[in-house]
């Protein structure tokens, strides 16, 4: 065992090593040697080299610092099994579906997708488990892995949600809708103006948002996410989802506003006729203006 024990010592920080070997002779070697048998108990199909696994069990225990030593107070039989998923062991894979895939089936279904979707998003977070590399590897052991995983498939469950249930007007046609209550000849001479200024100062004022709040209006405007749906991913309550896209949402229009009067060269009565039709149809453009090149390009 003194080659996994030198592997496991390796790993650790300084404070760490120093609480380690402060521990009476033998005694780490003895808990590293039953935390091995009790996975391998656990996992009997499983084989994975006592070095090896001391190894990642030592990063496991650097990264949860010294809050979770000695080791085994992290959930160390899970971090052998996710160890041998990572590494593609005969049987890992196999196992992990059987024991923990209905919790990545849970979480999907509390978010209230439709079928298709769950589907879609099931495939791509056990893809991204086991695949190069192995997000499963990241698992720390500092929670149960259930838990884990849970937040995982909500986190990757956003990306793949139902794509755009609302019909919205393509970017070419974007200012033609905002401006088509509008009669006179003047402002109707300025379409072709602020289509294009429109789509620059609003990739502007998009970069300019916080990357957490280009992600929520994303989730919400791209992908089709609701407000409950958001609120189980993120663990909060609907009604701070709600203020916060309000937030961002008036954020992103004041910015595109102050940003469009500098360029524009029309009156301030001309300029507020636009704007007020502008944000009374925000939520109806707002899909569209976030598919254009340049604010795609501005999102995650």
């Amino acid at each position: 065992m003194s080659d996994a024990l030198d592997a496991f010592l390796r790993e650790l920080p300084p404070e760490l090593e120093t609480r380690a070997r402060e521990m009476e002779a033998g005694a780490l070697s003895r808990m590293l040697e039953e935390i091995l048998a009790r996975a391998r108990e656990r996992f009997p199909g499983l084989e994975l080299d006592g070095e090896s696994f001391c190894r990642h069990l030592g990063r496991a225990a650097a990264a949860s610092g010294e809050a979770d030593w000695p080791p085994d107070r992290l959930q160390t039989d899970e971090l052998y099994l996710a160890l041998g998923c990572a590494r593609g062991k005969d049987g890992a894979a196999e196992t992990f579906l059987a024991e923990y895939v209905s919790t990545v089936d849970g979480a999907l279904g509390q978010l209230g997708l439709v079928p298709d979707t769950v589907e879609e998003a099931r495939a791509s977070i056990l893809e991204a488990l086991f695949a190069e590399p192995p997000l499963i590897e990241s698992f720390a052991g500092r929670g149960p892995l259930r838990g884990w995983l849970r937040v995982v498939a909500a986190r990757m469950a956003r990306r793949h949600v139902g794509r755009a249930k609302r019909e919205v007007p393509v970017p070419e046609e974007m200012l033609d809708v905002m401006l088509a209550p509008v009669k006179s000849v003047e402002l109707s001479a300025l379409k072709k103006q602020l289509r294009l200024a429109l789509k620059q100062v609003f990739a502007a004022a998009l970069e300019r948002l916080e990357a957490d709040e280009r992600v929520l209006l994303q989730s919400y405007y791209i992908e089709g996410m609701t407000v409950d749906q958001l609120a189980a991913v993120y663990g909060i309550n609907r009604g701070t989802v709600s203020r916060r896209l309000a937030r961002t949402r008036e954020r992103l229009f004041g910015d595109t506003r102050a940003a469009l009067k500098d360029r524009l060269r029309i009156d301030s009565a001309e300029f507020e006729s636009v704007m007020g039709l502008m944000q009374s149809q925000l939520d109806l453009t707002l899909p569209s203006l976030l598919r254009s090149e340049g604010a795609r390009d501005a999102l995650p």
